[in-house]
Order: C-alpha cells, then sequence, then structure tokens
C-alpha cells in the first residue's frame, strides 16, 4: 500500500507542470482502485529490482524492463492457483500487468514510456511461445446451476444475502466490484444503483470500465425472472435497505445485518461455499464438493450469463449489452463455442463412438 500512496501523491506532484491538490485528486481516481493497487504493486517489485541491480527506475529503460520481464519470466515465483502446478516463471498476464504499471506511473510523473519498444514487445511474443499455457477460466455458473443452489438455500439473513448476490450477478453479468457497489434507488457511496417497479429491475452504473463515460444502464424484465425478483425483494424487506444505501451487506456469523458494503473479494468466496453445499446436497462428500466448488469464482456469475446466453443462441451483440465487454473478442469465444456444441457432428448418427443403438453385433 506504500507503493500506491506514492503513487497518488509524490509520483503527480514531481510532474513538469505543477498540478493542485484538486487536479491531483482527480487524476488518481483515473484508474479503479484495484487497478491503482495492482499497479502500485508491480511498481515496488520494479523498484525493488532496481534497488538491487543499480538500475535507474525512472526514467526506465525498455532494455532495462525487458531483462526484468525476462528473469520474472524464468525465475518469478507462481502464486495462486498456478503454486500447484511444477516450475517457476510468472504468467504473461502478470509481466504484462508490470508493463501497464511501469507506463502508468511515468505518465503520472510527466514522462513517455514506450511499452511497444522492440525490446520489449519480442520479449513479451517470446515468453508467450516458450511458456504458453492456457489461461485458468472460471467455470460458468449457468442459469440451470444458479437456480438449482437457490433452491436449496434457506431462509436465514445470510442466505438471503447470498442468493441476492448470486442472482443479481448472474442476472446483470456484473463483476464483482459492480455488484457490490450497487445502492438502491440512487446513487449513495456506490458507483451504481438498482431500481425495481412493477415491470423491470434497472441497475444504473455510473462508474464502470466499459470505454464510455456514460452511466450504463441495464434492464431485466419481471417476467421470466421470478428467481431474480424474489431473492432481491426478499433480502431487501429483511435488510430494510434505505434509498441510497448499499444493497449487498455484512451479515455477521449470528445473523446480524450490518450496514457496511459487502467487500468485492468475499464474492468467489461466497460462491464457492453456496456451490459446495449443493453438492453436498447431491450427494457428494464434503470433500468432493469443495473440489468441484474451486473450479469457481467471483468471474463464474458474469462467465455463466455469457454462456447461457451464447448457448440459448443469443448473438454477440446483444450479450455484450448486458455484459459491457470492451471487446466482442471474448463473448464471441462464447458464441463459437456454444455453436460447436450445437452443430457437432458427433451428434449424427453413426459419427459418435457408441454401443448404443447402433445395430451392430
Amino acid at each position: 500500500m506504500d507503493a500506491l500512496i506514492n503513487i497518488e501523491s509524490t509520483d503527480l506532484s514531481t510532474a513538469r507542470v505543477a498540478l493542485s491538490d484538486a487536479a491531483r485528486a482527480f487524476a488518481t481516481q483515473a484508474l479503479s482502485e484495484n487497478t491503482r493497487r495492482a499497479y502500485a504493486s508491480q511498481w515496488q517489485l520494479w523498484l525493488d529490482h532496481c534497488a538491487a541491480t543499480g538500475v535507474s527506475p525512472f526514467p526506465a529503460t525498455a532494455e532495462a524492463v525487458a531483462n526484468w520481464l525476462a528473469q520474472r519470466a524464468n525465475e518469478g515465483d507462481r502464486g495462486g492457483k498456478r503454486l500447484k502446478l511444477d516450475g517457476k516463471g510468472h504468467a504473461l498476464s502478470t509481466l504484462r500487468n508490470a508493463v501497464a504499471a511501469i507506463k502508468s506511473v511515468h505518465a503520472a510523473k510527466g514522462a513517455h514510456f514506450d511499452t511497444t519498444a522492440p525490446a520489449i514487445t519480442m520479449v513479451l511474443k517470446g515468453v508467450r511461445r516458450v511458456k504458453a499455457e492456457v489461461q485458468a477460466q472460471a467455470a460458468p455458473m449457468r442459469a440451470s446451476l444458479i437456480l438449482d443452489v437457490l433452491k436449496g438455500m434457506g431462509g436465514t439473513p445470510l442466505e438471503l444475502r447470498d442468493a441476492c448476490l448470486l442472482a443479481l450477478g448472474y442476472a446483470f453479468a456484473r463483476r464483482r466490484s459492480e455488484l457490490v457497489g450497487l445502492d438502491l434507488d440512487q446513487v449513495g457511496h456506490g458507483d451504481g444503483f438498482l431500481t425495481i417497479d412493477e415491470r423491470l429491475l434497472t441497475v444504473v452504473l455510473v462508474r464502470h470500465k466499459t470505454v464510455t463515460d456514460e452511466p450504463l444502464k441495464l434492464i431485466v424484465p419481471r417476467t421470466g425472472n421470478e428467481a431474480l425478483v424474489s431473492a432481491v425483494e426478499r433480502w431487501l424487506a429483511v435488510a430494510q435497505v434505505r434509498p441510497g444505501q448499499a444493497i449487498l451487506r455484512n451479515v455477521s456469523r449470528w445473523g446480524t445485518v450490518g450496514r457496511e458494503r459487502l467487500n468485492d473479494e468475499s464474492v468467489s468466496k461466497i460462491i464457492k461455499k453456496r456451490i459446495a453445499e449443493h453438492f453436498v446436497r447431491q450427494g457428494d462428500t464434503a470433500a468432493e464438493a469443495r473440489l468441484k466448488a474451486d473450479r469457481f469464482s467471483g468471474h463464474s456469475l458474469r462467465v455463466g450469463f455469457c454462456v447461457s446466453a451464447a448457448e440459448a443462441g443469443a448473438d454477440t451483440r446483444s450479450i455484450m449489452s448486458v455484459s459491457g465487454h470492451k471487446s466482442p473478442a471474448m463473448v464471441a469465444r462464447y458464441s463459437a463455442a456454444a455453436d460447436l456444441e450445437r452443430s457437432s457432428p458427433y451428434k449424427l448418427a453413426g459419427v459418435g463412438l457408441t454401443t448404443k443403438d447402433n445395430g451392430g453385433e
């Protein structure tokens, strides 16, 4: 966190033209809190590397950064789920994030850092070829799984809160930070708000990641989404949420509903917990259920909507109108996978290797 403070204060104050306190305050909010935190972490690693090797951290040279990336690709400790795999080396996505962090800090200092310099781009391309790996993808929580999980949940405040989270996260295909940032009826201290009337559930995101600076408005009809309406309204009644207040809040182990907004880092844990409980109800042991639930994450609700919509025949543009993806590439991937399954030649008689009703000896 010290590095983040350094970026927000010292770096901006050293720009060629001095910034006022108000200008600096706005400039530091150009990136989301999560992005700033990630960039701060990478910048601190760069500072540590430079201190150990005698390299000047600012202004950075493309060659020095390229050498650092290569070292991390070979020697960096794996984190998260990658700890389960053999070998060393940071993921390509981590290295790209490091380059973006260096560029961001240079921009904050009023300097330019060329991320397209040959030394950097060629090293990253080489890492991609030599250390190719399949990017971990959160398992999708399809509509059918969401409904099954909701059916098995009870009526305690904690269960009602979690049911509301799952239903909202799927129906509006929101990122976890956007989901927990929703207030009721009007913006309070969050990033957007949810309204409910006799026909529609509407989410307006004032701050979001899409390319436009305009508020993002999303609409879900009540008709055909009865489980969503029930989950949301039951929770709002129990939590007694008032206009401008956070919808998703902390709930104590004793069932006391707090006023503090749910932390976005809790979303993944909640999803895993509720899915594991579902599989236990289906007959799995606790260990088996935890293993299955580990494939899901905070991104599973968003992915689940995109996959379900693609499998039902929705086109890329209509899915993007809900998910808010910046590029159609990722959504097109879901659609392509759904198309491949629908048109699979193995569904035709005589193609698949089956012993059922084949009339053979």
